[in-house]
């Protein structure tokens, strides 16, 4: 089964997909994410040969527990929070978010930020925010 991408501007994003997707929209918008496996019903995947084709896989399956996305970014990402399956304030349906990353490529010096450095509290934390320091960045985990 082959999937054709569902692809999604992000003011992070570029055009560095296009080396890894032909099928990448040809407008100039920056794109950042590529959804090559999703019945997420933000970004569907489609279904490209077999008798399949044509269908999304949120039409093929009442619940698919992945979404897979290739991430190109140009500028630095914005804060991402993924509540897991027992955060209490999670909708109907909805499902906690686990969260896997393989980097494929990086320019030097660039990083993932994954967390609050070791002593570095969520109310120091709030008061460097506060104090808008330069050397917030020192407060995360790379």
């Amino acid at each position: 089964m082959l999937l054709a991408a569902d692809f999604k501007e992000k003011v992070w994003g570029g055009r560095r997909l296009e080396s890894w997707f032909e099928e990448m929209p040809a407008e100039p918008a920056p794109i950042g994410e590529a959804w090559v496996l999703s019945a997420h019903p933000c970004g569907p995947t489609t279904v490209t040969n077999g008798p399949l084709a044509g269908r999304t896989l949120s039409e093929l399956y009442d619940d698919f527990p992945l979404l897979i996305k290739v991430l190109s970014s140009e500028d630095d990402l914005s804060v991402q929070v993924h509540p897991s399956d027992d955060y209490p304030h999670l909708r109907a349906g909805e499902s906690g978010k686990s969260e896997v990353w393989l980097v494929l490529d990086a320019a030097p010096g660039a990083s993932i930020i994954y967390g609050l450095a070791e002593g570095v509290t969520p109310d120091s934390l709030r008061r460097a925010l506060e104090r808008a320091q330069h050397d917030v960045m020192d407060c995360f985990r790379r």
